[in-house]
């Protein structure tokens, strides 16, 4: 979280222990199963690593700024400052692969394909990580991205959250990665979208103000707040066959009983 922190539960409904500490800023976590890796930022980025969520260990190494990372099923990608993606098949010894040039938010790999977005509404894609190419947006031109904040996947196809230069936030949608065009404008004023994940039949997207909105797919429907907490939204959490959850800064969950796998 915000204050360097990692938390671990076995229950999102109940106690989140405080497992590890750092003195940077962890924004993100994947798994590829057996293994956990956590990215983050400070004074240069952190990498940590663990095999259980509750022991964690630094990896060694001097790294850019870390904001996002995914797993292909073979390898960690994690990518951040400047945009330069960072390759490791166990989570400890990692190499410079390709670049997009501007920095990244968000990545995710889906049929084949890294989608990464960040600053200035850029999305990039590549289909092994090394070599990036520049994905496409249609949109009104009147009101500039500030940044894309985070990607999901699943089946084939794409969602992105970012926030505008004029406070609002938007969706956006892709079936194939590479094109891209808004699915939902606007969520409210003032509110920066931070993250989204698939639930269901919808997409729930977090952001400030500790709201989180569910979209259902196909969009039938419009966007609604599924709940409201105590925080800011950071990271928005699946757990099989349980709940989604999205957590927040100062260790905040919160749990959107309405939308519960069955």
């Amino acid at each position: 979280d915000g204050d360097g922190k990692i938390y671990s539960t076995t229950d999102p409904e109940g106690t989140w222990n405080l497992v590890f500490e750092s003195g940077k800023i962890f924004n993100a976590v994947t798994t590829d199963g057996s293994v956990f890796v956590a990215v983050g930022e400070g004074s240069g980025g952190i990498i940590c690593k663990s095999s259980n969520g509750a022991e964690w260990e630094t990896i060694n190494g001097t790294f850019p700024n870390f904001y996002a990372i995914c797993h292909d099923g073979k390898s960690f990608v994690a990518i951040g400052a400047g945009g330069t993606a960072w390759k490791s098949e166990d989570g400890t010894t990692w190499r410079v692969a390709g670049s997009t040039g501007f920095d990244c938010r968000g990545i995710s790999f889906n049929s084949g394909k890294y989608i990464a977005g960040g600053a200035d509404g850029n999305i990039a894609y590549s289909y092994n990580g090394d070599t990036w190419y520049n994905g496409t947006v249609k949109r009104n031109p009147a009101v500039d991205v500030s940044h894309i904040r985070a990607i999901a996947s699943v089946y084939g196809e794409y969602y992105s959250v970012c926030y505008l230069s004029n406070g609002y936030g938007e969706i956006w949608k892709s079936n194939n990665g590479i094109d891209w065009s808004v699915c939902y404008e606007p969520l409210a004023a003032n509110t920066r979208i931070w993250a989204v994940a698939f639930i269901g039949t919808g997409i729930l997207a977090s952001g400030d103000n500790g709201k989180t909105y569910y979209l259902e797919l196909p969009r039938s429907i419009s966007v609604e707040v599924a709940c409201e907490g105590l925080s800011d939204r950071t990271a928005i959490y699946i757990q099989q066959d349980a709940a989604a959850g999205a957590h927040g800064d100062k260790g905040k969950d919160a749990i959107p009983p309405k939308y519960q796998w069955r």
